[in-house]
């Protein structure tokens, strides 16, 4: 009964961040799993059990380690593989942090502007939504730039007049 629920949960999970996060099928990634994983939840362990305590709408990451992988980077406990979990409010904390260590200009605007107001911008696709695991992601190696823009900028390149900054980022692909 409990590996039941704990699969369910462990798919619905997938199928909300898949697409944003997985080349693999939710089917694929459940059966690569052993029994018994490894759950990490915002940098914790998480018994299996309070898996269903998450609405799956604020899941921003979801990554799945297997075999040596997993053991390798969790020791025996994730004999049977480990799932990462990052919630949206936890991405958030992640690259603004990694945003404001980055530039001292995102740094001094995310301290006076509201997160409503700001427009991220990555190799020019806006972000509308569902972004924060995206940009939680970045690391150094990948970013290659980071320019915070006022709203008349904002306004003529993107054509974005509901928010008051805006965050251009450019980053490898």
């Amino acid at each position: 009964m409990l590996k039941q629920i704990l699969l369910n949960t462990l798919i619905v999970l997938i199928l909300f961040t898949s697409c944003k996060t997985s080349q693999k099928t939710p089917q694929e990634v459940v059966e690569k799993l052993g029994p018994d994983p490894y759950f990490i939840v915002d940098g914790e362990p998480i018994d299996k059990s309070k898996l269903g305590n998450y609405d799956p709408s604020t899941i921003a990451t979801l990554t799945t380690f297997y075999g040596k992988e997993a053991k390798n980077k969790y020791g025996e406990i994730a004999n049977d593989g480990a799932v990462v979990v990052r919630t949206k409010k936890f991405a958030i904390n992640i690259f603004e942090d990694f945003f404001s260590q980055y530039s001292p200009e995102y740094e001094e605007m995310i301290t006076t502007t509201e997160r409503e107001k700001i427009q991220y911008i990555l190799n020019g696709e806006i972000l509308k939504e569902d972004y924060e695991g995206k940009l939680s992601l970045l690391e150094d190696k990948t970013l290659k730039g980071l320019k915070v823009i006022d709203s008349m900028e904002l306004k003529n390149q993107f054509n974005i007049d509901d928010k008051e900054v805006g965050v251009v980022l450019k980053v490898k692909e």
